[in-house]
């Protein structure tokens, strides 16, 4: 993966890159959703991939799901990367989103990462009204303390805002007690 390509056969579905745009991670779908990839890259003049600085795989497929991931979020130190998933599943029932944390020790380097928390974003429709979010983008501040998911609610796009009791720490915020601040996107 060092010759500027992941995998000329599998779509890159996100990616994450350093406030420098010196380092990124590529996240890439395979195998009809159900195995992830991520890289990591030292970028070159042009913030393009140029030099593999590690790979994880991640099989989705133990989770008896198949996910896409859709976003990501990388903490600027490059410690903690977060995914936005989405199981297809296109029954209102089944609908679920999952945000999956992997962790590394060294910073934006894949290939030591390790799975470190799953979050649904299911238990939050009955902190909004029953209503279902169709989540597209997640985000924090830089400094972790708030999080935000964007998407479609109620028939409009809107940011959802969640404030977060400890930095880039989204254990909490899963559940039906959550509170947020709606942001409507005209």
């Amino acid at each position: 993966y060092s010759n500027n390509q992941i995998y000329p056969t599998d779509p890159v579905t996100a990616f994450a890159y350093s406030s420098d745009l010196t380092k990124s991670f590529f996240i890439e779908t395979q195998e009809a959703g159900g195995l992830i990839s991520i890289a990591s890259y030292t970028n070159d003049s042009n913030f393009m991939p140029a030099t593999g600085t590690g790979e994880y795989q991640y099989d989705f497929s133990t989770d008896s799901e198949n996910f896409y991931v859709i976003s990501a979020y990388a903490t600027r130190d490059g410690l903690n990367l977060y995914l936005l998933t989405y199981d297809g599943d296109t029954s209102s029932a089944g609908r679920d989103h999952k945000i999956y944390k992997f962790t590394t020790t060294t910073a934006w380097d894949a290939s030591d990462f390790s799975l470190t928390g799953i979050y649904s974003l299911y238990p939050l429709a009955s902190a909004v009204g029953n209503e279902y979010i169709r989540a597209q983008g997640i985000s924090f501040t830089p400094q972790g303390d708030k999080f935000f998911i964007s998407g479609h609610w109620k028939n409009k796009n809107v940011i959802m805002e969640y404030a977060l009791s400890s930095p880039f720490d989204i254990s909490g915020f899963s559940s039906s007690s959550a509170s947020f601040t709606e942001h409507n996107i005209t």
